[in-house]
């Protein structure tokens, strides 16, 4: 089976189990849980560039998450304006998901900065993590210029993103653990033929 087939099967099966969890608790749940799977089989197996990608994504998900979690109930407790804490939680998500996007550009030459290990190289799915996070700031984006035109504005029918927002980030968190399993999939693919060849 073809590394792009197993991409393409690994994200529609988790595409259905995202659509299946339901409540963003669960999601979060699930993706963390994931990363963290995937991850220590990176450690276990000494496959390096699978252990950076893996704490790469755990790391920018675990600082938004809580970044965005403490700063939000700090602001409402101050009494700050609705559509001030909305901007700055859109801001920051727009912010991180960029700064994911360039250390996930340039994550080969990180890796290498952090381990100096020869072992780091540039792998078919470095091709692919910037794109989610493209992909994670364009809806980012999106939804709070619908956000703003609807609180400003009163445009009820422009919010086709902001509606949808939970389905959206949904297919993000798809296409990272997709993306991880497939990492795992073909690595031991990958180590089943070199034991052949060695046979």
């Amino acid at each position: 089976m073809k590394n792009s087939t197993i991409i393409l099967i690994t994200f529609i099966l988790m595409s259905i189990v995202y659509s299946i969890v339901g409540s963003i608790e669960k999601a979060n749940l699930l993706y963390a849980a994931s990363i963290i799977f995937v991850a220590g089989y990176g450690i276990l197996k000494k496959e390096i560039n699978i252990t950076h990608i893996a704490l790469i994504f755990f790391t920018i998900y675990s600082f938004e998450y809580f970044i965005i979690e403490i700063f939000t109930e700090k602001l409402k407790e101050i009494g700050m304006s609705k559509i001030f804490i909305a901007n700055i939680h859109f801001g920051f998500q727009i912010t991180s998901s960029l700064i994911a996007t360039v250390i996930l550009i340039f994550r080969v030459q990180l890796s290498r900065l952090i381990t100096k290990s020869e072992e780091v190289s540039l792998t078919l799915f470095d091709g692919i993590t910037p794109w989610i996070y493209i992909y994670m700031t364009l809806i980012s984006t999106l939804t709070a210029v619908e956000y703003n035109l609807d609180y400003f504005f009163d445009f009820k029918y422009f919010s086709f993103v902001y509606d949808y927002y939970e389905v959206f980030i949904h297919i993000s968190m798809s296409a990272v653990i997709s993306t991880l399993l497939s990492m795992l999939i073909c690595h031991e693919k990958d180590l089943k033929k070199q034991t052949k060849n060695i046979e």
